[in-house]
């Protein structure tokens, strides 16, 4: 399920098994020793249904799993267009109008829309709107987020990576290949990983001067991700930008 939704689930699963138990009950399909309860899979957003008997035991009809299962269905379906209409912003970015990529972004988010790109600001790792300050200096636990249009020669991690500015491995580290680039003026130490889909990842280590990292991740010929966060945050490099993808992965809708 998307991140943004997750904390409807406990609401929608409430409401679910007392509407579908009511009205099973109220056409004496289960008395009050025989009850149904529905179990949500919140991770496949799939519904079933267990029948614990009490001490009598009686026979369900195909009316009654019709029922059970119609009304749990149309409950959820309902549920699931909550951040419909007026609760959703449509958002295109990108440079060139053959290739724009849309998002479907909930208004609780406040994103700053532009023509080529978008930004939010979440907090780690619940990954739902900040409820801190939005302009700098934001919040140790926030996560800064701009969303461009996928660059037409690459994104900064692919340039990294295939030394186009003269870029070189310089080692490795923990799993990440750290390059280094000869011809900046402030050093800084730059790792990089590939995604699942084989998308080049870099995080970029500033140095002494910065208060924040930033991680650069284009998702091939759709988006382009960068976002920064806290040097204090502990977290696997990995782990924050898998979390970041998936969040702003829930939101997208496809390119032209």
């Amino acid at each position: 399920m998307a991140a943004f939704a997750s904390h409807q689930w406990p609401l929608r699963v409430a409401l679910c098994r007392s509407l579908t138990f009511i009205l099973c009950w109220r056409r004496k399909l289960i008395n009050f020793e025989d009850y149904a309860v529905s179990l949500i899979d919140e991770s496949e957003g799939e519904t079933s249904t267990q029948i614990i008997s009490g001490r009598r035991r009686s026979r369900w009809s195909l009316r009654s799993l019709f029922l059970l299962f119609s009304t749990s269905f149309l409950f959820l379906a309902s549920a699931s267009l909550a951040w419909a209409g007026d609760d959703i912003i449509d958002v295109s970015v990108g440079y060139y109008n053959n290739n724009r990529a849309h998002f479907h972004i909930p208004k609780i988010y406040k994103p700053e829309v532009y023509d080529s790109f978008y930004r939010v600001i979440v907090d780690y790792p619940s990954m739902r709107p900040t409820i801190w300050s939005r302009s700098p200096p934001i919040n140790k636990t926030s996560l800064d987020i701009v969303i461009n249009g996928y660059p037409k020669n690459g994104t900064f991690a692919d340039v990294v990576v295939n030394g186009v500015t003269g870029s070189r491995i310089a080692g490795y580290e923990n799993g990440y290949t750290v390059y280094v680039e000869p011809i900046r003026s402030t050093p800084r130490k730059i790792l990089a990983f590939k995604d699942a889909r084989e998308n080049n990842v870099v995080v970029e280590i500033e140095g002494s001067w910065s208060i924040r990292n930033q991680i650069n991740h284009g998702i091939a010929q759709r988006y382009m991700i960068t976002f920064s966060f806290d040097k204090s945050l502990n977290v696997d490099y990995r782990e924050i930008d898998d979390a970041v993808s998936k969040f702003i992965s829930a939101m997208y809708v496809g390119n032209n």
